[in-house]
């Protein structure tokens, strides 16, 4: 009996089985009087069988969590190579990001430079108007 397969209880087993566990003579009152070892196979029977209608009820469901883990490992595994490519987009972007502050950064310093050297001109062409007409006091 320890060694018996209980997942694997045939319905032609149970639908023999069932006529006599529902006899009014296989109570566990009959059994008992009977012997022990008949109450204990009695109750194991009765076991096996309620076993096997539970098992009718779950077995399904187990396939359908497997069906549901496996979805779902798919899923996750999808979910990780989404995050892992918005991860490279993400550092992609960050450094396009700092590419584009340095070089408004450069802009910036370049235009800066630019304005300094117009201001300087200016400044230089001034300079040489202005000193233009010393030009005749200095020969």
């Amino acid at each position: 009996m320890q060694d018996y397969d209980k997942d694997n209880v045939t319905q032609e087993l149970t639908d023999k089985l069932m006529p006599i566990l529902e006899s009014s003579d296989y109570t566990e009152d009959k059994m008992e009087k009977t012997s022990k070892a008949a109450l204990g196979i009695s109750n194991w029977t009765k076991a096996i069988i309620k076993y096997d209608k539970a098992m009718a009820v779950v077995k399904p469901k187990q396939i359908e969590l497997a069906a549901a883990e496996e979805a779902s490992a798919k899923a996750k595994k999808a979910l990780d190579a989404a995050n892992e490519n918005l991860a490279k987009v993400e550092a992609a972007f960050a450094k396009l990001v700092k590419d584009l502050d340095d070089a408004q950064e450069k802009e910036a310093k370049l235009k800066a430079e630019k304005d300094n050297c117009e201001y300087k001109v200016d400044l230089a062409n001034k300079l040489i108007t202005g000193l233009a007409g010393e030009k005749v006091n200095w020969i």
